[in-house]
């Protein structure tokens, strides 16, 4: 609304004037209208409504499409079309698509068969292809047309024998005349028979006379003209003005033999210039000369006689036969009669020489006197005769060879005195006796390999008496009557001061694993001859390692040596065994021993003697170990003994050094770490045995009615801790419903025996596809495992994912599990958090335990 001067002057859209001064409504129809002579007049309708031109007024029309300013633009169906800003229904039954002059489009089935008129396409049996507007293609037998009849209807397909033409597959009504005929006819010029006559007056179905004009003529026409004419229309014109191939009457492509083309593309004759000419100029004179000439100007001068190709009188290109050309001594060509001494010839010169001449710029001269083979002026093969001997590639008489007295086949056979020829031939040498220089040599090389290998005897004798000396030196060897140890008899030749060793010299306590402990016990010969005394382990102890020093020595008659003897545990065990103490007579080679007690108990650690261990029954096998329940020192533990142990010192250092990180995981969320049995071929862990199984024992023995959704989240969220610990020691254990387990109090995580990382079922996107392992992928492995305890079910049921890879597929594209119906939505949203795809986007470890921790509050 517009007011000037306190006065309404224009009124809002929907609303006009009226003769109060006031602005009243048009109407729900009307969006413009003013006041004219006291009626309201409409100038713009509303959407929906158009302009009824006969009573002035804004009307519904439900036939309307599109309307714009009150008038119908687009109907909504083709059966209508826009007239007088309404819509009107076609006239014209069958139509698909008409408008005000008619039909424009038929329904699919129907063609046009009047103006007003159409029928189905069935009733058309002599059409075979139909178009929008009619028929294309007639059955055979017809002909198409598209006029009309006396009755005003298109008949379409009109019968061939109706007209004139016999033996016509297809009919034009245009040109009036046949334009294929049947397939075992011809057709020329619009009429069809089985042979046309070379006059084109006598058409006839009997053979006569053999058409030449066309090569190839179909029941279409000719499909390809003989040499000077052309096609056009599938019939065969003459070509004009000398053409030899044309592309119609006025254009020529090819000139006959001794014609050219002139300017105006015309074929004129070449003269005089037809026997040297290949290809003319137009207008006159010659482009290309034939063999045999050179073009001078535009015109074609004949070679010198010997040339077959030339630039011009005086410089061949190539030679005739029986000519040759050598460029360094000119350009024409020679005749090979100038050739002597020549075997093979060529257009270069000769080749190959006879016997005694050689070949030099591809001529042949005689080799120098004395020789009858030669490649060079200067370089000979062979030599004449049988006295001359060849020397760098010369021949040379014998004579003048030194020390030679005879020649043969070129070369010298015999020399003076002890000489011989060389292995060429020209010269001699002297002759090596192979027995006198090879002989010395050999001999003296004996003779020093049997002095040094004394020398070194002698040597490794003096120095293993010096290591004797030097060892006894530190050897606590004395008389036994002078002693005022106590000794007591072992047997027959042997006595000692004690016969248990404890290994308690340094301390009472018990002593350290792996760290060896030292006792001393003094060993005496009781008997009339000397002895060699020894201690000896009896065999297939594996415990401890044992060492004495000295590790032998020879004892006199009445004399003892004091022994140090140090131990080294390779595990906690108490041992309770025998070491021999062994005499030998070096006199009557008499062999004695006697047994000496070892009573040891060493430290606890988690280095286990195995013989402490007792299996009850085998409950686990994967592929890289067997698990078995049993006891340990009256503890019920889980072995895990490893299937592969090759016993490689590399192997076993590696295990070693899980073991030590193993022993540092102490917590309450974390299966109890007993130790390991590190002696090869027994190498297995022990661990305290969870006696509720693991999680998914529990899942597949309870309903999920029988477990609250409290104790779920209890389960999740200690393992949760269990894990965060090993994380935190960067320490990788594979995380599943499998490697959880539970006691009496709490749940508890294990570090499993796997080879790789994850399953497919519990693996990380980036896991799978090979990626850089990082934490966040234990945290993909975790909301699996929560998705598996919160919803009580397997996560990838096998009815759905039959195959492992059909799993990794899922996970690679980003596709996640549904929420089960019996998880809270706060805690599938804390397993969507976990599984997320982008690893950046995941929860960490501690977030997840935060939330875990508040989702237990608010259960």
């Amino acid at each position: 609304m517009e007011i000037r001067n306190g006065i309404i002057y224009k009124c809002g859209i929907g609303d006009y004037l009226n003769i109060s001064n006031d602005c009243a409504g048009c109407g729900s129809s009307i969006s413009i209208c003013q006041l004219s002579k006291n009626r309201i007049t409409p100038l713009e309708c509303t959407t929906n409504y158009i302009f009824d031109t006969t009573s002035n007024q804004c009307v519904p029309d439900e036939n309307c499409k599109t309307a714009k300013y009150g008038f119908c633009t687009k109907c909504a169906s083709n059966l209508n079309y826009p007239s007088q800003g309404r819509c009107s229904k076609c006239q014209t039954n069958n139509c698909g698509l008409c408008d005000s002059n008619g039909c424009l489009e038929w329904l699919d089935g129907f063609v046009k068969y009047t103006d007003t008129w159409c029928i189905s396409k069935s009733e058309i049996s002599t059409c075979k292809t139909f178009s929008s507007s009619g028929c294309v293609v007639c059955n055979e037998g017809y002909y198409q047309t598209d006029s009309k009849n006396v009755e005003n209807k298109y008949d379409y397909c009109v019968p061939i024998e109706s007209t004139t033409v016999t033996y016509c597959k297809r009919y034009s009504a245009n040109n009036n005349k046949c334009v294929e005929c049947l397939d075992t006819f011809k057709l020329k010029n619009g009429i069809c028979a089985e042979t046309f006559d070379e006059d084109d007056k006598l058409k006839t179905s009997s053979k006569t006379v053999t058409e030449t004009t066309c090569l190839i003529r179909n029941n279409k026409g000719c499909q390809h003209c003989a040499g000077g004419f052309y096609n056009i229309n599938n019939e065969c014109l003459q070509c004009k003005n000398d053409c030899l191939f044309c592309y119609n009457t006025t254009y020529c492509t090819t000139c006959r033999s001794g014609f050219y083309f002139d300017t105006s593309g015309n074929c004129k004759s070449l003269g005089v210039l037809e026997e040297s000419c290949d290809i003319a100029l137009p207008g006159s004179g010659c482009a290309i000369c034939n063999s045999g000439y050179y073009r001078e100007g535009i015109s074609c001068i004949h070679c010198d006689e010997s040339c077959a190709l030339c630039v011009n009188s005086y410089e061949c290109l190539a030679c005739k036969d029986g000519y040759f050309n050598i460029q360094s001594e000119g350009k024409l060509c020679q005749s090979n009669t100038t050739l002597s001494n020549c075997e093979l010839s060529s257009f270069s010169g000769c080749e190959r020489c006879v016997f005694g001449h050689y070949l030099l710029n591809h001529k042949c001269y005689k080799c120098i006197s004395n020789c009858i083979s030669c490649e060079t002026e200067r370089l000979c093969t062979e030599c004449d005769d049988q006295d001359y001997v060849l020397v760098n590639s010369q021949c040379l008489h014998y004579t003048k060879v030194n020390r030679c007295v005879s020649a043969q086949n070129s070369k010298c056979v015999k020399c003076e005195g002890q000489q011989k020829p060389t292995d060429y031939g020209d010269s001699c040498t002297e002759s090596v006796n192979y027995g006198f220089v090879i002989g010395i040599p050999i001999t003296v090389v004996v003779l020093l390999i049997l002095t040094i290998t004394l020398l070194t005897i002698i040597l490794l004798y003096i120095l293993q008496r010096y290591s004797h000396k030097q060892q006894m030196q530190n050897v606590c060897v004395f008389d036994i009557k002078s002693s005022n140890l106590t000794m007591e008899k072992m047997n027959n030749v042997l006595c000692s001061n004690k016969n248990v060793l404890r290994f308690d010299i340094d301390s009472d306590e018990v002593i350290k694993v792996n760290t060896k402990t030292r006792d001393l016990i003094c060993i005496g010969n009781t008997s009339k001859h000397s002895l060699k005394v020894q201690f000896s382990v009896i065999e297939g102890c594996d415990c401890y390692q044992i060492r004495t020093l000295p590790s032998i020595v020879t004892l006199k008659q009445g004399k003892a040596c004091e022994f140090e003897l140090f131990i080294k545990p390779l595990c906690s065990c108490q041992i309770k065994e025998n070491i021999m103490a062994i005499a030998l007579d070096i006199v009557t080679g008499t062999v004695l021993s006697n047994k000496l007690q070892i009573e040891v108990n060493t430290e606890q650690s988690t280095k286990l003697n195995y013989r402490e261990l007792e299996e009850t029954k085998q409950i686990g096998e994967g592929s890289f170990g067997v698990v078995y329940k049993g006891n340990y020192r009256g503890n019920v533990v889980a072995i895990k003994k490893m299937k592969q142990s090759d016993n490689k010192e590399e192997t076993i250092s590696e295990f070693k050094n899980e073991v030590d990180m193993l022993d540092k995981f102490r917590s309450e969320y974390i299966v109890h770490f007993f130790g390991a049995v590190l002696i090869p071929n027994k190498i297995c862990m022990v661990t305290e045995f969870a006696q509720y199984g693991s999680l998914q024992d529990l899942i597949n023995k309870k309903k999920s009615n029988e477990v609250e959704m409290n104790l779920r989240i209890k389960l999740i969220l200690d393992a949760s801790k269990g894990f965060y610990i090993y994380i935190k020691m960067e320490f990788y254990i594979e995380i599943s419903n499998q490697t959880i387990f539970l006691n009496i109090n709490m749940l508890m995580t294990n570090m499993s025996f796997t080879k790789g990382i994850g399953t497919p079922v519990d693996m990380a996107p980036e896991i799978v596809k090979k990626e850089k392992y990082k934490k966040s992928a234990d945290v993909f492995s975790l909301g699996i495992t929560m998705f598996e305890c919160f919803g009580w079910c397997q996560a990838y049921p096998k009815t759905q994912f039959k195959y492992p890879w059909v799993i990794a597929k899922f996970v690679i594209e980003g596709k996640r599990l549904d929420k089960k119906e019996n998880m809270s939505d706060k805690s599938f949203e804390i397993i969507q958090r976990c599984w997320e795809h982008e690893q950046s986007k995941r929860l960490n470890i501690k977030d997840l335990i935060s939330s875990l921790s508040n989702l237990t509050l608010k259960v």
